[in-house]
């Protein structure tokens, strides 16, 4: 396949661009044994024409990428079109409504985990990409809450700082905070993104109260859509932007070496990667770039069409959306 089909006069000049890897070791075990998987492109921003492969930890099963990015490149493999970033500004009505409904009852779900008892709530969102759902946490909640974000782009904390929020910046592993300050710990969508899980992991446990919660959104390698599109085309490896991808099995193992319980396992509909994986799919068999542009998550029609699908299957199938809330153990 030449790269160079794949793409418009853009995103050739994104292809030019070369990144540093570097190979990894299990981020979830530390182990180096792993079978490869598939091995698949950055389909979603075309940010290098690396193909990166997707490894299978012959220990712990996580899925990883190895090699993967360097630290360093962060800026690269995240451009300024990166859809996080522009999610509050969501043109379509009705694809914006949608979202905030999804998002609103996810602020409502997080709202219900602080202790009644606490006198001083407090919510951290790590790594959150933009101040939406702390604004949703906020207009839910009918008591005053500490409300935080964490983030290591300059423009989102001063995003945060705007809305009202209190702003951590930086790597979240490497945070100076105080210990046992927060009653929950949000990471929507962010684990899988981590360069160091195993530092994240341990900050959390340690800037937690007793009995804090951890709440967590992350892609699953358990989905229809991760078992149909596994060779290659799946839209959950978002290479080279997604480093490790869990399932119940792995993200179970890797929180209990952290100290964490899991108290409840749910599984939302996963539009974006059905809708992604097809997408993939059409551009490796060379379809124009002006059909497969409109396969995203404005598409009210793909939106929609896989949206049925996950809710119709999801009560005898897990998708490839997980929610994991899980509770700090006593050190």
């Amino acid at each position: 396949m030449k790269s160079e089909s794949l793409c418009d006069e853009k995103q050739a000049m994104y292809l030019r661009r070369a990144i540093e890897i570097e190979d990894v070791n299990c981020p979830g075990c530390g182990e180096s044994f792993y079978v490869i998987v598939t091995k698949t492109f950055d389909y979603d921003y075309f940010t290098t024409d690396i193909p990166f492969a997707v490894v299978r930890c012959q220990s712990c099963d996580l899925l990883y990428l190895n090699p993967r990015p360097r630290l360093s490149e962060i800026s690269k493999i995240y451009p300024k079109e990166y859809s996080a970033y522009h999610f509050s500004n969501i043109r379509n009505p009705i694809i914006r409504k949608a979202r905030n409904y999804m998002q609103s009852q996810k602020a409502h779900r997080i709202l219900k985990l602080i202790p009644k008892f606490s006198e001083s709530p407090s919510i951290l969102d790590v790594g959150c990409g933009s101040p939406a759902l702390l604004s949703l946490i906020r207009n839910a909640s009918s008591k005053p809450i500490d409300l935080y974000g964490n983030d290591f782009n300059p423009d989102i904390i001063r995003d945060i700082r705007k809305a009202g929020f209190k702003a951590i910046e930086g790597n979240f592993e490497n945070v100076n905070w105080q210990e046992g300050f927060f009653d929950v710990i949000v990471m929507n969508q962010v684990i899988e993104h981590l360069f160091d899980v195993t530092g994240v992991l341990r900050k959390t446990h340690k800037l937690l109260k007793d009995k804090g919660t951890l709440f967590i959104e992350t892609p699953s390698d358990e989905g229809m859509d991760a078992s149909l599109f596994r060779h290659h085309h799946w839209g959950g490896y978002h290479v080279p932007r997604h480093l490790l991808i869990f399932n119940l099995k792995t993200i179970q193992k890797t929180l209990q070496r952290f100290g964490f319980l899991i108290d409840k396992v749910e599984y939302n509909p996963s539009p974006n990667f059905w809708t992604s994986s097809f997408r993939n799919l059409l551009i490796q068999k060379g379809l124009p770039r002006s059909i497969t542009k409109r396969m995203n998550y404005k598409n009210i029609t793909c939106m929609m069409f896989f949206t049925v699908i996950d809710v119709l299957t999801k009560s005898f199938h897990p998708t490839s959306n997980m929610r994991i809330i899980a509770r700090k153990q006593a050190s």
